[in-house]
């Protein structure tokens, strides 16, 4: 009796992992964000770069794209830090072209304003 409960438990333990095997990975990216600590790293993200991370994703997998500044030195009358700043632009992979066209002006903004802040 023992070694039918042995066998039984083995071939359960087998079909179960036969099946596992058998079944496909769906990997889906829900979120990329960049950090950095200078108006240059802001200045040369690849915004076609962030496109490619998206391409296996399902048309509506919720997505959020953020770039955020930390710690970045102001040098300027009244050395000061910007400790956090960021901005983010969420919606679905269907769209991410224009999330991410989005993301960028959010950006070009952004360093716009710290441009103006380090003067």
């Amino acid at each position: 009796m023992k070694k039918i409960k042995i066998l039984i438990t083995v071939s359960i333990a087998l079909f179960i992992s036969a099946v596992s095997a058998q079944e496909e990975a769906y990997v889906s990216v829900n979120s990329l964000g960049f950090e950095v600590s200078s108006l240059e790293g802001l200045k040369t993200i690849n915004w076609d770069d962030m496109l490619t991370v998206f391409e296996e994703n399902s048309a509506q997998d919720s997505i959020e794209v953020s770039v955020r500044v930390k710690d970045l030195k102001l040098e300027n009358k009244y050395n000061g830090v910007i400790n956090d700043m960021s901005v983010s632009v969420t919606g679905v992979s269907e769209n991410k072209s224009e999330i991410i066209e989005e993301l960028a002006q959010r950006t070009d903004k952004m360093v716009k304003i710290l441009e103006r802040m380090t003067k």
